[in-house]
C-alpha cells in the first residue's frame, strides 16, 4: 500500500465545521462493518461455462472468470478527493493504451506479437500501478492450512464461518498472490482498437463469436440486462487477460505473497477477477497433489478465500473448488507392446479419489473414477523448440494438448510458418 493514513480519516476525511454526521462506523481493528461497500459480498463464478458455474466451483487448472458483487459501490466510500484520484488513474491508464495498435496484420503469428503480447505488457504496466491505489481496493486470493488435530476447522463449513469470525489479519490467512486492477475504459479501449485485427487474423476466443462484436457488445453494455453485462464482461476479459501461474513454492511458504498474478476491473458495482491456473502443475504436466486428493494424504487440507482490503477493512470470501487431478504412474514401464496389443496404465489411487467430502464445498462429494475421462494426448514426430519460453520437449517430440477450460481457441501459430523466426528469444527479454 502507499500512504498510509488512520481508518478515521480515510472514511471521514478532514474535520469540517457543523458537520453533524458521518459517512460510516469505523473501529480500529480492521472489521468490515455490513454498510461499507465489502462490508456484505456475494461471489460467483462465471466462467469456464458449464458445471464449475452451475456448481459455482472455482477451477484450478487453466484459470477462471468471478464476480465478486459489492455491497454498495466503492464510490459510496470515497470524498471528493479520494473520487478524483480513482478518476484520475482511470483517465490516465486509458491515456497509455490509446492508439497503441495501428501496426498492419498479416496473420494469426503477427497478431500474437503485435497484438497479443503488447497488450499483455500495457495491462502489466497499467496493474503494477495500481498497487498503490488505495481507493480501489486491494484484492488477494489467501489460503488457510487446516491441520489433523486442528479442531476449529475441519470442513468447508466450519472455514467459512472461521472467516466470519476473521475480519482482522489472521497470520494463519496467508496471501497467496494479488489481484491487478485494470479500470473497465481500459478493457474497452483495448478491445475496440484491436478487434478488427482480431477478426483478420481470424482468432477467436468463443466459437461463433468475433471479437468485432464483443467491441459493440461492449459500447452498448450499459442498455444490457445485469446477467448479459455478466457475460459480455467475462468475454472481454477471457479475451484480454492473459492467465498466470501460481507457483508451488508460493503456495507452500507460511509468509504473505504479494506478486501480481491475477486481474480485476469494476463495474455496475461488482469486480470481476481473472483467476490464474492454480493448478501447480509443472511444464510437463506434473502435480505434487499440494492439495491432498486421497486418503494416503499429508497432515493438512487447503482452503482458499477472496480477501477484500479497503482502507484497512478487510472481508473474506470463501473459494469453493476441487483438488485438480494428480495421476501417478504405478509403473511407467511397458515393454514389447505391439500396435494390435491392448494394455493396462496402472495409476495410483491417491491425486484421483478418495479423502473426505466435507473438505470440497458445501454439499459436495470426493472425485470417484467415473468423474474422470482419461485422453491420451498424440505427439508429433516433429520437434518445435520452445526453449524460450522455458519449456522443454520431451524424446524430441511435440506433445498436442488442449486446456479444457476454453470454450473454443483458433490456433495462433500458422504449421508451415518457423516459429524461430516469429519469436526469437530476444522478444521476450
Amino acid at each position: 500500500m502507499g500512504k498510509k493514513h488512520g481508518i478515521t480519516s480515510k472514511f471521514l476525511g478532514s474535520p469540517k465545521e457543523e458537520e453533524d454526521f458521518i459517512k460510516y462506523k469505523t473501529n480500529c481493528s480492521g472489521e468490515a462493518y455490513a454498510d461499507t461497500p465489502i462490508g456484505e459480498l456475494d461471489g460467483g463464478v462465471l466462467y469456464p461455462y458449464g458445471k464449475a458455474v452451475t456448481d459455482n466451483r472455482v477451477t484450478l487448472r487453466g484459470g477462471c472468470v468471478y464476480k465478486l458483487k459489492l455491497n454498495k459501490p466503492i464510490e459510496a466510500a470515497l470524498d471528493d478527493a479520494e473520487k478524483s484520484k480513482l478518476i484520475g488513474f482511470d483517465k490516465a491508464s486509458l491515456e497509455k493504451v490509446q492508439n497503441q495498435f495501428t501496426e498492419r496484420i498479416q496473420n494469426k503469428s503477427d497478431f500474437a506479437r503485435k497484438v497479443l503480447l503488447k497488450s499483455n505488457k500495457l495491462l502489466l504496466n497499467i496493474t503494477e500501478s495500481s498497487s498503490e491505489l488505495e481507493e480501489i481496493g486491494s484484492y488477494y486470493v489467501s489460503g488457510f492450512k487446516s491441520f489433523t488435530a486442528d479442531t476449529e476447522v475441519r470442513g468447508f463449513s466450519e472455514f467459512s464461518t472461521f472467516l466470519q469470525g476473521n475480519r482482522t489479519r489472521n497470520r494463519r490467512i496467508k496471501r497467496l498472490f494479488r489481484f491487478g486492477y485494470v479500470p473497465f475504459d481500459v478493457v474497452k479501449s483495448i478491445i475496440s482498437q484491436t478487434s478488427s485485427a482480431a477478426d483478420e487474423a481470424k482468432y477467436f476466443i468463443f466459437q461463433d463469436y468475433k471479437i468485432s462484436q464483443l467491441s459493440t457488445d461492449l459500447s452498448s453494455i450499459d442498455g444490457k440486462s445485469d446477467s448479459e453485462k455478466d457475460d459480455v464482461v467475462t468475454k472481454a476479459l477471457t479475451y484480454l487477460c492473459p492467465v498466470h501461474k501460481l507457483g508451488l513454492a508460493d503456495a507452500e511458504s507460511y509468509d504473505d505473497t504479494t506478486e501480481q498474478l491475477g486481474y480485476f476491473t469494476y463495474f455496475n458495482e461488482s469486480m470481476y477477477f481473472v483467476f490464474p491456473d492454480m493448478s501447480l502443475e509443472d511444464s510437463q504436466g506434473f502435480s505434487s497433489n499440494f492439495y491432498n486428493l486421497g486418503e494416503t494424504k499429508s497432515d493438512f487440507r487447503f482452503y482458499m478465500a477472496i480477501e477484500a482490503n479497503l482502507f484497512g477493512q478487510i472481508n473474506y470470501e470463501p473459494l469453493d473448488y476441487i483438488p485438480v487431478p494428480a495421476p501417478v504412474l504405478r509403473s511407467n514401464i511397458i515393454e514389447d507392446i505391439q500396435s494390435s496389443d491392448s494394455f493396462a496404465i496402472d495409476l495410483a489411487k491417491d491425486g484421483l479419489v478418495g479423502g473426505s467430502a466435507v473438505h470440497f464445498g458445501f454439499e459436495r462429494k470426493a472425485p470417484k473414477y467415473s468423474d474422470y475421462t482419461i485422453v491420451l494426448c498424440p505427439r508429433s514426430e516433429q520437434s518445435v523448440s520452445a526453449s524460450s519460453f522455458g519449456i522443454d520437449t520431451f524424446s524430441n517430440k511435440s506433445e498436442y494438448f488442449s486446456i479444457p477450460t476454453s470454450e473454443y481457441r483458433s490456433f495462433l501459430i500458422d504449421p508451415d510458418e518457423d516459429f524461430e523466426k516469429i519469436f526469437p528469444p530476444e522478444f521476450f527479454k
